[in-house]
């Protein structure tokens, strides 16, 4: 029964994998999917404007950057990020139920590889304390005379 199973597994992963050519190694030669495919594609002229111009100014001086100067540039950002909010918004409206989130990248049977404390060495001077028996320091750093003075 197993072997049964085992056979229908590989038939159906074989025929999947045909859909896409693949490498030797059976990878896909070309993305199977795009980000684009989960964003919402209506039209612009149907769904109204998510952002306004005078939040996308702000949010353009939030981030430092310069505003495109071309009005088709601005509009296209303005569209994305409107796709952008409406994958978010909906995310958000998904009922998960009881899952719990997810807090690491990794399994929680993995664990976390610590530091060992070095016990013996504890008392010893560390970090901007060791400034306090500097002869010159300039805010945090050492000063060191050398060949090249500043003229």
């Amino acid at each position: 029964m197993a072997l049964l199973h085992s056979r229908r597994f590989i038939h159906c992963t074989a025929r999947r994998l045909t859909r896409h050519k693949v490498d030797a190694d059976g990878l896909p030669l070309a993305p199977t999917w795009s980000v684009h495919s989960l964003l919402n594609t209506s039209s612009p002229s149907t769904a109204p404007s998510l952002i306004s111009n005078d939040q996308l100014d702000h949010l353009f001086r939030l981030s430092q950057l310069r505003p495109p100067k071309d009005k088709a540039d601005r509009t296209q950002l303005a569209q994305d990020m409107d796709d952008l909010t409406r994958f978010i918004h909906s995310i958000q409206q998904k009922d998960f139920g009881n899952t719990e989130p997810v807090t690491h990248i990794w399994q929680a049977s993995t664990g976390m590889t610590l530091r060992s404390d070095d016990k013996e060495n504890a008392d010893k001077v560390k970090g901007t304390a060791l400034l306090d028996n500097a002869k010159q320091t300039v805010n945090p750093f050492y000063t060191v005379k050398g060949q090249h003075q500043e003229e």
